[in-house]
Protein backbone atom coordinates (compact mmCIF):
# COMPACT_ATOMS: atom_id res chain seq x y z
CA UNK A 1 0.00 0.00 0.00
CA UNK A 2 1.32 3.43 -0.93
CA UNK A 3 2.39 5.63 1.95
CA UNK A 4 0.71 9.00 2.31
CA UNK A 5 1.63 10.00 5.86
CA UNK A 6 4.53 10.22 8.29
CA UNK A 7 3.90 10.44 12.02
CA UNK A 8 6.62 11.55 14.41
CA UNK A 9 7.17 11.21 18.11
CA UNK A 10 8.33 14.52 19.62
CA UNK A 11 10.70 14.08 22.61
CA UNK A 12 14.17 12.93 21.53
CA UNK A 13 12.90 12.61 17.97
CA UNK A 14 12.14 16.18 16.93
CA UNK A 15 13.35 17.94 20.07
CA UNK A 16 16.28 17.25 22.39
CA UNK A 17 14.50 16.15 25.52
CA UNK A 18 17.69 14.84 27.13
CA UNK A 19 19.49 18.17 26.99
CA UNK A 20 16.36 20.03 28.09
CA UNK A 21 16.00 17.70 31.07
CA UNK A 22 19.61 18.27 32.14
CA UNK A 23 19.11 22.02 31.98
CA UNK A 24 15.88 21.69 33.95
CA UNK A 25 17.50 19.70 36.74
CA UNK A 26 20.26 22.31 36.96
CA UNK A 27 17.66 25.10 37.00
CA UNK A 28 15.54 23.72 39.81
CA UNK A 29 18.57 23.02 41.97
CA UNK A 30 18.87 26.80 42.33
CA UNK A 31 15.56 26.80 44.23
CA UNK A 32 16.05 23.56 46.16
CA UNK A 33 17.65 24.77 49.41
CA UNK A 34 20.38 22.21 48.76
CA UNK A 35 23.89 23.58 49.48
CA UNK A 36 25.69 24.76 46.36
CA UNK A 37 28.58 22.43 46.99
CA UNK A 38 26.20 19.44 46.76
CA UNK A 39 24.57 20.44 43.47
CA UNK A 40 26.77 18.34 41.20
CA UNK A 41 26.27 15.20 43.27
CA UNK A 42 22.51 15.72 43.50
CA UNK A 43 22.30 16.44 39.78
CA UNK A 44 24.10 13.17 39.06
CA UNK A 45 21.66 11.30 41.29
CA UNK A 46 18.62 12.83 39.61
CA UNK A 47 19.98 12.24 36.12
CA UNK A 48 20.87 8.62 36.89
CA UNK A 49 17.26 8.03 37.95
CA UNK A 50 15.62 9.96 35.11
CA UNK A 51 15.55 7.00 32.68
CA UNK A 52 14.71 9.19 29.70
CA UNK A 53 11.68 10.53 31.51
CA UNK A 54 10.20 7.15 32.37
CA UNK A 55 10.90 7.32 36.12
CA UNK A 56 8.30 9.39 38.03
CA UNK A 57 9.65 12.79 38.99
CA UNK A 58 8.03 12.69 42.40
CA UNK A 59 9.98 9.52 43.18
CA UNK A 60 13.23 11.22 42.19
CA UNK A 61 12.54 14.14 44.50
CA UNK A 62 11.36 11.85 47.29
CA UNK A 63 14.77 10.19 47.21
CA UNK A 64 16.54 13.55 47.45
CA UNK A 65 14.16 14.70 50.18
CA UNK A 66 14.94 11.66 52.31
CA UNK A 67 18.66 12.44 52.14
CA UNK A 68 18.20 16.08 53.17
CA UNK A 69 15.22 15.57 55.52
CA UNK A 70 12.89 17.74 53.44
CA UNK A 71 9.15 17.30 53.87
CA UNK A 72 6.40 16.36 51.41
CA UNK A 73 5.79 19.99 50.48
CA UNK A 74 9.37 20.21 49.18
CA UNK A 75 8.76 17.18 46.99
CA UNK A 76 5.57 18.71 45.60
CA UNK A 77 7.23 22.09 44.98
CA UNK A 78 10.17 20.50 43.15
CA UNK A 79 7.88 18.28 41.10
CA UNK A 80 5.67 21.22 40.12
CA UNK A 81 8.72 23.32 39.28
CA UNK A 82 10.11 20.54 37.10
CA UNK A 83 6.97 20.32 34.96
CA UNK A 84 6.66 24.10 34.72
CA UNK A 85 10.29 24.54 33.73
CA UNK A 86 11.02 21.69 31.29
CA UNK A 87 9.02 23.09 28.35
CA UNK A 88 10.87 26.41 28.58
CA UNK A 89 14.12 24.61 27.75
CA UNK A 90 12.72 23.02 24.59
CA UNK A 91 15.51 22.58 22.03
CA UNK A 92 14.62 21.69 18.45
CA UNK A 93 17.18 19.49 16.73
CA UNK A 94 19.07 21.47 14.10
CA UNK A 95 17.62 19.71 11.03
CA UNK A 96 14.08 19.09 12.29
CA UNK A 97 12.35 22.01 10.60
CA UNK A 98 14.15 21.72 7.26
CA UNK A 99 13.46 17.97 7.15
CA UNK A 100 9.76 18.39 7.89
CA UNK A 101 9.48 21.10 5.26
CA UNK A 102 10.98 18.80 2.64
CA UNK A 103 8.72 15.91 3.60
CA UNK A 104 5.60 18.08 3.40
CA UNK A 105 6.02 18.25 -0.37
CA UNK A 106 5.21 14.54 -0.53
CA UNK A 107 3.48 13.46 2.70
CA UNK A 108 0.97 14.49 5.29
CA UNK A 109 2.85 15.10 8.54
CA UNK A 110 1.56 14.17 11.98
CA UNK A 111 2.77 14.01 15.56
CA UNK A 112 1.81 11.62 18.36
CA UNK A 113 3.36 12.53 21.69
CA UNK A 114 2.98 11.14 25.19
CA UNK A 115 2.63 13.51 28.12
CA UNK A 116 0.22 15.99 29.62
CA UNK A 117 -1.67 18.32 27.32
CA UNK A 118 -0.43 21.43 29.11
CA UNK A 119 3.24 20.51 29.10
CA UNK A 120 3.41 19.09 25.58
CA UNK A 121 1.41 22.00 24.17
CA UNK A 122 3.89 24.41 25.72
CA UNK A 123 6.82 22.50 24.21
CA UNK A 124 5.18 22.74 20.80
CA UNK A 125 4.60 26.45 21.32
CA UNK A 126 8.23 27.06 22.30
CA UNK A 127 9.45 24.92 19.39
CA UNK A 128 7.35 27.06 17.04
CA UNK A 129 6.77 24.30 14.50
CA UNK A 130 3.07 23.47 14.80
CA UNK A 131 2.43 24.95 11.33
CA UNK A 132 4.35 22.03 9.82
CA UNK A 133 1.87 19.40 11.03
CA UNK A 134 -1.43 18.32 9.55
CA UNK A 135 -2.41 16.73 12.86
CA UNK A 136 -1.00 16.76 16.38
CA UNK A 137 -2.24 14.26 18.97
CA UNK A 138 -1.18 14.71 22.60
CA UNK A 139 -1.84 11.54 24.57
CA UNK A 140 -2.76 13.26 27.83
CA UNK A 141 -5.63 15.11 26.18
CA UNK A 142 -7.32 11.76 25.51
CA UNK A 143 -6.34 9.92 28.71
CA UNK A 144 -4.27 7.56 26.58
CA UNK A 145 -0.57 6.85 26.15
CA UNK A 146 1.62 5.16 23.60
CA UNK A 147 1.83 2.22 22.98
CA UNK A 148 -1.98 1.97 23.29
CA UNK A 149 -3.46 1.15 19.90
CA UNK A 150 -6.33 3.56 20.39
CA UNK A 151 -3.97 6.54 20.32
CA UNK A 152 -2.40 5.58 17.00
CA UNK A 153 -5.79 4.86 15.46
CA UNK A 154 -7.15 8.18 16.73
CA UNK A 155 -4.25 9.98 15.05
CA UNK A 156 -4.85 8.17 11.77
CA UNK A 157 -8.51 9.12 11.88
CA UNK A 158 -7.63 12.75 12.63
CA UNK A 159 -5.17 13.07 9.76
CA UNK A 160 -7.21 10.96 7.34
CA UNK A 161 -5.17 7.85 6.58
CA UNK A 162 -5.14 4.13 7.21
CA UNK A 163 -2.41 2.84 9.55
CA UNK A 164 -0.96 0.86 6.63
CA UNK A 165 -0.49 4.14 4.76
CA UNK A 166 1.72 5.64 7.46
CA UNK A 167 5.30 5.59 8.66
CA UNK A 168 6.06 6.26 12.30
CA UNK A 169 9.39 7.74 13.40
CA UNK A 170 10.30 7.51 17.08
CA UNK A 171 13.01 6.78 19.64
CA UNK A 172 11.19 4.45 22.07
CA UNK A 173 11.19 0.77 21.19
CA UNK A 174 8.16 0.03 23.38
CA UNK A 175 6.09 3.15 22.85
CA UNK A 176 6.90 4.11 19.27
CA UNK A 177 8.22 1.10 17.40
CA UNK A 178 6.14 -1.71 18.84
CA UNK A 179 3.15 0.54 19.32
CA UNK A 180 3.02 1.73 15.71
CA UNK A 181 3.86 -1.73 14.32
CA UNK A 182 0.96 -3.29 16.23
CA UNK A 183 -1.56 -1.14 14.36
CA UNK A 184 -0.02 -1.71 10.94
CA UNK A 185 2.21 1.35 10.54
CA UNK A 186 5.77 1.06 9.22
CA UNK A 187 8.10 2.10 12.06
CA UNK A 188 11.46 3.81 11.70
CA UNK A 189 13.63 3.74 14.80
CA UNK A 190 15.71 6.81 15.58
CA UNK A 191 18.75 5.54 17.48
CA UNK A 192 20.94 8.51 18.37
CA UNK A 193 23.80 6.60 19.99
CA UNK A 194 26.05 5.90 17.01
CA UNK A 195 28.74 4.56 19.34
CA UNK A 196 26.76 1.37 19.93
CA UNK A 197 25.07 -1.13 17.66
CA UNK A 198 21.38 -0.48 17.16
CA UNK A 199 19.36 -3.06 19.14
CA UNK A 200 16.73 -3.40 16.40
CA UNK A 201 18.27 -4.88 13.27
CA UNK A 202 15.02 -5.86 11.54
CA UNK A 203 13.55 -2.34 11.69
CA UNK A 204 14.83 0.56 9.56
CA UNK A 205 16.85 2.81 11.83
CA UNK A 206 18.44 6.23 11.57
CA UNK A 207 20.75 8.25 13.79
CA UNK A 208 19.52 11.78 13.00
CA UNK A 209 16.17 13.18 11.95
CA UNK A 210 17.37 14.25 8.49
CA UNK A 211 18.23 10.63 7.64
CA UNK A 212 14.49 10.03 7.24
CA UNK A 213 15.00 11.45 3.77
CA UNK A 214 17.37 8.58 2.98
CA UNK A 215 15.14 5.69 4.03
CA UNK A 216 11.79 6.70 2.55
CA UNK A 217 10.82 8.14 -0.83
CA UNK A 218 9.99 11.82 -0.55
CA UNK A 219 10.47 13.49 -3.92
Amino acid sequence: MNKTTIFFDMDNTLIDRMEAAKLTYRHILKYSNIPDEDHDAVFNTMWSLDDNGEYPKSKIFEKIASEYHFDDSWVKNMTDLWFATLPEYTIVFEKTVSTLKQLKSRYKIGMITNGSFVMQSRKIEVANFSYLFDAIVIAGEHNLAKPQKELFLLACDKIGCLPQEAYFVGDSIKNDIYGSFDVGMSPIYIWRDDSRKCPLENIPHIYTIEEVLEVIPWQ
